[in-house]
């Protein structure tokens, strides 16, 4: 039996590992392709089954910088339409993190914003919102009217006021964000578009 030194052990784990990126990473990106959120130009991330949830910048002419959170319901979509119906969720997101399965599957998108701080679990799809308490009563009453599309569903949407009532897991994104976010918020701010 020939004997392996540890340089030729190193290149093979190196040829495995990134094997298995360029298979399972290719195949994200080719199942992604696909659907509309995954081909649109104004795609920041789309994630879940089927790229149901996304996060999106405008184009011009109103490019204002700003980022935004739409669901494509799969129980509001059309057959005599062409595009999609979206729902908006997040008018202003400042910063966001997915976590992938070790196959490059979906499992949560993590979303901090004006509104809040979403938890979008991909299967089976449920958000949870901590919703922020210091929002303008129209922004309330615009994030209410979208929530309202998911009450028609059952276990499809929670909202919680506290970050108590968060997993452990859940308050270390939560906080994670709220760091990570800061640099976008500053520049928000210097562009006069931060509330």
């Amino acid at each position: 039996m020939k004997k392996l030194t540890q340089k030729k052990i190193i290149i093979w784990l190196l040829m495995v590992v990134l094997g298995y990126h360029a298979i399972f990473g290719t195949a994200r990106v080719l199942i992604d392709f696909k659907y509309p959120m995954g081909s649109n130009d104004n795609t920041i991330a789309a994630f879940g089954t089927h790229l149901r949830t996304g996060i999106l910048y405008e184009y011009e002419p109103r490019n204002t910088h700003k980022w935004f959170l739409s669901d494509i319901q799969p129980e509001l979509q059309s057959d005599t339409r062409s595009d999609f119906i979206a729902t908006p969720l997040e008018d202003d997101v400042y910063d966001y993190e997915i976590q992938m399965g070790w196959f490059y599957q979906y499992k949560v998108l993590y979303v901090l914003g004006r509104n809040g701080f979403w938890i979008i679990n991909a299967d089976p799809f449920h958000i949870t919102l901590l919703r922020n308490k210091n929002i303008s009563p129209k922004s309330s009453k615009d994030l209410d009217e979208a929530l309202e599309n998911y009450e028609k569903y059952e276990n499809q949407f929670t909202q919680t006021y506290s970050a108590a009532e968060l997993t452990p897991e859940e308050q270390k994104a939560y906080i994670k964000l709220q760091e990570k976010a800061q640099p976008r918020i500053q520049e928000l701010k210097e562009l006069g578009l931060y509330p």
